[in-house]
This record gives C-alpha cells, sequence and structure tokens, in this order.
C-alpha cells in the first residue's frame, strides 16, 4: 500500500489556524460596525440637510407672507374691537333708563295728596362711576374683572306743601312714593325716599295770596345698577 505525504499540510494547517483566529474574525466584524456606522451618519447626514434645506424654505415662505399675516391680524383686533363696542352700544340702549315711566310713576304717586302738596321743581341727577378693569391673580383664584360703570339716579322733588305743618305732610308724600308700584322696582331698599331739606316758610302763594305754603324738598335714591364695557 503506498504511503502518501503531504509536504503542505503543515503550510495548509497554519494558513487554516491563521483563519480560525478570533483576533483577526474581531477585526472583521469591528471593520464592518464600523462601514455600517459610517454608512448610517452619512444617511443622517444627508437627513439633516434636507431638513435645513425645508426650513430655509419654510422661514422664506413666512417672511413672505408676514408682512400680510400682521395686516390681517391687525384687521382682526379691529374687527374684534368694533364688534365690542356695538355690543356695548346695543346693551346699553336696550337698557338704558327711561324717564318717561318714572314721570308717569310721579303722577300716580302725587294723586292721593293733590289736596295739600304741589310739585314745584322736578330735579333729576344721573351720574356715572367709572369702575377698572381688575386682571386675574397670579394664583388664578380671583378671576378678572372687565372695566365696568356704575349709573346712579336719583330724582330731587322740590314741593309745596298748603296744608297745616303739623301734620307732616311731606310724610304722606313720602309713603305715598314708596308705595307706587314702579318707584318699588327703582328706590333703594333703605332710605329710597328721604326728607332732603327741612321746611321753609311759610310763603305767600303770588296766585292766591290768601293761601300760604312752606316749602320742603324729597330726593328719590333708585338702585345702582352695574353696566359691563
Amino acid at each position: 500500500m503506498p504511503i502518501r505525504i503531504n509536504l503542505l499540510a503543515e503550510a495548509q494547517a497554519s494558513e487554516e489556524a491563521r483563519r480560525r483566529d478570533p483576533v483577526k474574525r474581531a477585526i472583521w466584524v469591528c471593520s464592518f460596525l464600523i462601514v455600517a456606522a459610517l454608512a448610517w451618519s452619512g444617511y443622517l447626514f444627508l437627513k439633516l440637510q434636507s431638513a435645513q434645506r425645508e426650513t430655509l424654505a419654510q422661514e422664506s415662505r413666512w417672511k413672505q407672507n408676514e408682512g400680510e399675516f400682521k395686516v390681517i391680524t391687525e384687521s382682526q383686533k379691529q374687527m374684534i374691537e368694533a364688534e365690542r363696542k356695538l355690543t356695548a352700544l346695543l346693551r346699553f340702549s336696550t337698557n338704558r333708563f327711561l324717564w318717561a315711566p318714572v314721570l308717569n310713576g310721579l303722577q300716580q304717586a302725587v294723586v292721593p295728596v293733590s289736596g295739600e302738596i304741589q310739585l314745584d321743581q322736578i330735579k333729576a341727577v344721573q351720574t356715572y362711576e367709572q369702575l377698572a378693569a381688575v386682571p386675574a391673580s397670579k394664583d388664578k383664584k380671583t378671576p378678572a374683572k372687565p372695566a365696568a360703570s356704575v349709573e346712579k339716579i336719583s330724582l330731587i322733588l322740590k314741593s309745596r306743601d298748603y296744608g297745616n305743618p303739623t301734620e307732616a305732610n311731606y310724610n304722606k308724600f313720602k309713603t305715598a312714593l314708596n308705595n307706587q308700584p314702579y318707584f318699588k322696582t327703582l328706590l333703594q331698599k333703605n332710605e329710597g325716599v328721604r326728607l332732603a331739606s327741612t321746611l321753609a316758610g311759610p310763603t305767600l302763594d303770588p296766585f292766591d295770596p290768601s293761601r300760604a305754603y312752606y316749602q320742603f324738598s324729597l330726593e328719590c335714591s333708585f338702585q345702582e345698577m352695574k353696566r359691563d364695557e
């Protein structure tokens, strides 16, 4: 039986050992990972470049539309302010104080005391107190309050008492005013009608010197009305 001798066996074994060397395999794996990382970095770089170009394009379009946007925004603000004022004017026109019902109620209140009391002068006082807006508290527990105005109205009735001054006929007039249905809805709860001046006189009536009268004034204070602006 022939004997075969492989003279390259040692060299082949060495080559096989080199191929199976773990260090070499590690180098190959690391090289592959580095190449993959470089490829991924390149992809991210290209994506970043594209995003930057898109951002610049959007900024350019925004700058082109910025002027028109400011005009539209300002127009919206003016429109909102105009609507607010129109709403306030409408509310004021529909809720404004009307004097005709007051005068009608006044003539009804005079009838029961017309034998002794005669109206000499009617004076209406209508004032407004402005209340500034109050911002909300920092802790948001207290809400903000809009600006408002407080309407204060009073009616001063300068009258003549042709009756006996000891009968205090002005008290009868006060009672008649307090009991008049429409005045009940307007007058303040406490001291809605008060004597504004003491009795003065007697004074002879220039149209009938046989009669004398005493002058006094009553003040009717109506409930305050708060109106938001």
